[in-house]
C-alpha cells in the first residue's frame, strides 16, 4: 500500500485519487461517482485514507445518488417505459455483497424471508443494476425496491427475451415460477 499523501494546495484532488487509489479494486458506482461529482472526490479521498486506502460502497452511501435511468442507460435491448426514477428512487443503502437465490415456485413474501433466515435482504433497484453477475440469461428479481404501477406494486426483473436483453417489471404479490432467481445482498465485512 501507497504511505498517504498530504494535499498542497496547488494539487487537484482528481490526480492524487489517480495516483493513489487501486482503481482496479473500486466498484463502479464508487468510480463514476468520482468522475460526476468531483466536489466529491474530497469526500472520497478522505474515505480513502480513513480506510486505510481503500474506498467502500459505505463511504459513498451518503454522497450524491445515481438516478436509475443512469444505471440502465446502454445495458438493455428493452426496458418497461414504467420504470422511472420516480418510482424506483435512489436507495438509502448501496452493499456489494451479492447472493443470488434459487428456490423453485415461491412467493415473494416466502423469498424474503428465506433469504434472510441466510443473513441477507432482497437486492433494492440500485443494487440489481450495478451488480455484474448477471448471466444475461435466467430472470433475476429484485424483491428491495417496490413500486406502484398501474395499481400494482411491482418490482424489477431482469431478463431474457428472445434475442433481447430487458429491464421489466413484475407484480410482488406473484407466485415466482422455477425460472427465477433472486438477487440479494449482505453488508460486506469490508464496508
Amino acid at each position: 500500500m501507497r504511505k498517504p499523501v498530504i494535499i498542497g494546495q496547488s494539487h487537484n484532488i482528481i490526480s492524487v485519487l489517480a495516483n493513489n487509489v487501486d482503481w482496479g479494486a473500486l466498484d463502479a458506482t464508487v468510480l463514476r461517482q468520482i468522475i460526476d461529482n468531483p466536489r466529491e472526490a474530497g469526500v472520497q479521498f478522505t474515505a480513502f485514507l480513513k480506510n486505510g486506502g481503500r474506498v467502500t460502497i459505505s463511504s459513498i452511501e451518503k454522497s450524491t445518488p445515481i438516478p436509475l435511468s443512469d444505471l440502465i442507460k446502454s445495458r438493455f435491448d428493452w426496458v418497461n417505459n414504467a420504470i422511472t426514477n420516480e418510482r424506483f428512487p435512489a436507495p438509502d443503502r448501496l452493499w456489494n455483497d451479492y447472493r443470488e437465490f434459487y428456490f423453485g415456485d415461491i412467493s415473494s413474501k416466502e423469498a424474503v424471508k428465506r433469504m434472510k433466515v441466510k443473513g441477507y435482504e432482497p437486492a433494492n433497484s440500485h443494487e440489481l443494476l450495478v451488480w455484474n453477475g448477471w448471466d444475461g440469461e435466467n430472470f433475476v428479481v429484485a424483491l428491495g425496491s417496490v413500486a406502484e404501477v398501474r395499481g400494482n406494486r411491482c418490482v424489477l426483473c431482469l431478463g431474457r427475451y428472445g434475442l433481447e436483453r430487458s429491464l421489466n417489471l413484475s407484480q410482488w404479490v406473484n407466485g415466482w415460477s422455477a425460472i427465477c432467481r433472486f438477487l440479494a445482498v449482505r453488508k460486506s465485512s469490508g464496508s
